[in-house]
């Protein structure tokens, strides 16, 4: 570690074979057994070596040196719940090398000791316990949002199910060069023209396939902050990835769109409505009223089999029933950028 740049946050630790735990007692111990090895006079040694050593050292018995290196390496405030457990924690370990080296004598010693242990342990049960609120709230607010994210995201797919279960067109850009056309191995001929396949990596979104679309997880059909589908996370649609097989014309210019059929997002479902029992047309429980699915206009001329006022999640789950059949694939929007022989990257304007 002799070589390595001051301006990395854990090089005095290196330098002097140190953790971010130890003592300053400990650092003095290192800094005494390295230092006569890099002397200069020793065999090996350097006025650099022994520099730096002296420079490490100093720096980790500077408190507040040391306290910038420690928040630089663990990358957290100087007022952080993390250097105050970092602190407590070497104060425990300088009780602990006193303690050993024979330095605690006398009943008045023995006690300061036994004091300053307490402390510091109950200083250390007091930061775990808020790190652990601290988590916990963090965790909390993470549900949240993606419950306000998932339920954003069906409103939309709710939307547009009202009127149409195709999916989307999506698009992206396939990037090629005229001598990649002349050396493209597949190759055919379609109305008198020279076609040659390229593979082209796509993101298209589709129904997720563990919960069918509904976002939720199996056996719950209201959303929550527990009850989100881990897979799409509570939005009943994932994104994959795939290789989709483009076709492309000799000829093709700069900036063309090809059109990939049925490569595109895939297709929408919506909840089918059972058809038995009595009809109520309208009359939602409360637990239905507050489903995403519901915001779709259409479902309000079904007739919801359902007993009035029993809102029950098997209910709910008879009288949405299965999702449908998912409607066609919307199609996948190709842009060629055609380089220049010898570019690497599309040329401006």
């Amino acid at each position: 570690h002799d070589d390595a740049p001051t301006s990395a946050p854990g090089w005095a630790y290196d330098t002097l074979g140190v953790d971010v735990t130890a003592s300053k007692r400990a650092i003095r111990v290192a800094y005494r057994a390295l230092s006569k090895d890099a002397h200069p006079d020793a065999r090996g040694g350097s006025e650099a070596k022994f520099e730096r050593l002296k420079a490490a050292a100093d720096a980790l018995t500077d408190d507040d040196q040391r306290a910038a290196i420690d928040a630089s390496i663990l990358d957290c405030a100087l007022d952080s719940l993390t250097m105050q457990e970092l602190t407590w924690s070497r104060a425990l370990a300088a009780l602990a090398e006193a303690e050993e080296d024979g330095e605690v004598r006398g009943a008045d010693a023995v006690l300061a000791a036994a004091r300053a242990y307490a402390a510091a342990e109950r200083a250390l049960e007091r930061i775990a316990a808020q790190k652990k609120r601290e988590k916990e709230t963090a965790q909390i607010a993470k549900k949240e949002a993606a419950l306000a994210s998932a339920t954003a995201k069906r409103a939309e797919v709710a939307k547009r199910v009202s009127t149409t279960l195709n999916g989307t067109d999506a698009s992206v850009t396939l990037t090629i060069t005229r001598e990649m056309l002349r050396d493209a191995e597949t190759t055919e001929t379609v109305d008198g023209h020279v076609v040659r396949t390229f593979v082209v990596d796509a993101e298209t979104e589709s129904n997720c396939a563990k919960c069918d679309g509904w976002g939720e997880k199996e056996g719950h059909w209201t959303p929550a902050l527990d009850k989100l589908c881990p897979r799409c996370d509570g939005k009943g649609r994932v994104i994959k990835k795939k290789k989709v097989r483009v076709p492309v014309r000799d000829g093709v210019r700069d900036g063309e769109v090809i059109t990939v059929f049925g490569e595109g997002d895939g297709g929408f479902t919506r909840p089918k409505v059972s058809r038995g029992g009595v009809p109520h047309t309208g009359l939602f429980p409360a637990c239905l009223s507050t489903h995403p699915w519901l915001l779709i206009p259409a479902l309000d001329a079904f007739q919801l089999q359902l007993t009035p006022f029993n809102s029950t999640p098997t209910n709910l789950k008879n009288a949405l029933g299965e999702m449908s059949d998912a409607g066609p694939a919307g199609n996948l929007l190709v842009t060629v950028a055609v380089l220049r022989d010898g570019e690497t990257s599309r040329r401006s304007g």
